[in-house]
């Protein structure tokens, strides 16, 4: 017997000094206040994957990993939902078409809010708006789309062939008819959320050999692209995974169909919550600027049967049989006339500040025909 006690008390010991080891290394990354942030410009959240400082909320307070809308205090309170396009990432803080709008409308009594990040898909749109959006109680909702982007955002099986955070964001996928959350690795989320240690060490794995210092963002960007492409050859696809939000039907492949059928899921439980609260939603479907100009050279590019208009159109006829007011950026660009390139900026192809006020004026006047908004005063009701 004290042969046997003598053989496993070295093993026994040495596991009892690596746990205490791991627990005083946890102890002080949590006493240093070491964060899990993916970069620079994402800051971890447990349940969301990330967030970005969001749009015209107040700071979170220190130490808190779950931000709350303040308490709303307008006679009409309108919540502005989305991604990139929303939070404005290349405009000064309130200076996107949220902020814009919501000075236009305070002398009215309107209040205005933003939950928005940049690189969020539809699901983690959803999950913000049931932890958060919804206790703010607004009247009014709008959410924003980027079909480009949000349809590889939305697909499990796309993970990875559109944007390094996919490591970080909660998916939903389909249950038979139901939806049902998941990660695309389920233990790693766990280990993230419980021990800070074990996100710093799968941060520095993830974006160690990413982030070059003193990199432009253009070869960034080309770097990324490289990454994406390559991963997506991994798992038998020719292109990154956005591309194929602009297949067509006859074109796409069985993970393209799957990826639609969720966003769509993810778009109908978005407007049943809010029909159920007798909340309305507005949507705002914004084009991927190679589509409406340079489509020749993106389409020759990729060497892929692509429709400039397939994923936009798509989106747009969805909540319009639902009877949802949409409000098509490309189509309104295409009836005015204006140049693609002055609303948008070529650099990170996002919305330029004139798209931004732009578009504002354009949600306004749509806003108003729907009756979802008070008139300004001396103004006939519409």
């Amino acid at each position: 017997m004290r042969s046997l006690r003598i053989v496993w008390r070295e093993p026994v010991l040495s596991l009892a000094a690596v746990v205490l080891c791991l627990g005083l290394a946890e102890a002080w990354v949590r006493w240093r206040g070491l964060d899990l942030n993916p970069s620079d410009k994402f800051r971890f959240h447990p349940v969301y994957g990330w967030t970005m400082e969001l749009g015209i909320r107040r700071p979170a307070p220190p130490g808190s990993a779950d931000p709350r809308l303040p308490p709303g205090t307008g006679t009409l309170r309108l919540l502005f939902v989305g991604d990139s396009f929303t939070f404005a990432i290349e405009q000064a803080q309130g200076n996107g078409f949220p902020g814009l709008l919501a000075k236009r409308l305070a002398p009215r009594g309107v209040e205005g809010r933003t939950l928005a990040s940049g690189g969020w898909g539809t699901g983690q749109e959803l999950i913000a708006l049931r932890r958060e959006g919804l206790a703010w109680r607004p009247h009014v909702v709008v959410l924003q789309v980027f079909p480009y982007n949000d349809l590889c955002n939305n697909t499990l099986g796309l993970a990875d062939t559109c944007s390094r955070l996919d490591e970080h964001r909660p998916y939903f996928v389909l249950d038979g008819d139901r939806l049902r959350s998941t990660w695309l690795h389920p233990w790693r989320a766990r280990g993230r959320s419980a021990l800070r240690l074990f996100g710093l060490a799968e941060n520095l794995w993830l974006w160690g050999g990413l982030v070059v210092e003193g990199e432009a963002e253009g070869e960034f960007q080309g770097r990324s692209e490289g990454w994406a492409r390559a991963n997506a050859r991994s798992k038998g696809l020719e292109h990154s995974g956005s591309v194929y939000s602009l297949m067509p039907d006859e074109e796409q492949p069985a993970v393209v169909r799957e990826g639609w059928r969720v966003t769509e899921a993810l778009f109908a439980a978005f407007h049943d919550e809010l029909a159920a609260r007798d909340i309305a939603l507005v949507v705002v479907v914004v084009p991927f600027l190679r589509t409406l100009e340079g489509w020749d050279y993106f389409r020759r590019y990729h060497r892929a049967p692509l429709v400039a208009d397939y994923a936009t159109s798509r989106v747009e006829r969805f909540f319009e049989r639902r009877g949802v007011p949409t409000l098509s950026l490309r189509r309104r660009l295409s009836a005015s006339g204006e140049a693609p390139r002055d609303a948008f900026n070529r650099r990170n192809l996002h919305l330029s500040g004139p798209g931004h006020r732009r578009l504002a004026e354009w949600l306004e006047e749509r806003l108003l025909s729907e009756g979802l908004l008070p008139p300004a005063d001396g103004a006939p009701e519409v």
